[in-house]
């Protein structure tokens, strides 16, 4: 929260040219859609009701979009029918999941 400094429950990891961001680095790219999920619906929407874009590792990025399609399809993004969405929702990362883990694990 930029009032109060304080984490905000499912709110952005981080602001990039106004858009917020939520990040997400796992070993796959379905595991990484399936965390910005709960009890069957998207976790991380804008303060008008769009869902936050969602970075995943740039190796994982086709087979999240495909997951992120599947959750539109079933009806789990509110205020998205159409899966072709997902390539606006799911961002590629910078790096690779492998180069993620690498950085985290030397302290980058």
């Amino acid at each position: 929260d930029p009032e109060t400094g304080r984490i905000i429950k499912d709110g952005a990891d981080r602001v990039v040219n106004g858009s917020n961001i939520q990040t997400k680095y796992c070993k796959t790219g379905g595991k990484c859609i399936s965390e910005c999920f709960e009890n069957g619906k998207f976790r991380y929407l804008n303060s008008d009701g769009s869902p936050m874009q969602v970075e995943v590792p740039s190796d994982k990025y086709d087979s999240a979009v495909q997951a992120m399609e599947n959750r539109i399809k079933n009806g789990e993004v509110p205020g998205v029918n159409d899966p072709k969405e997902a390539k606006n929702i799911v961002r590629k990362g910078h790096f690779t999941y492998e180069q993620a883990k690498e950085m985290e694990e030397s302290g980058i």
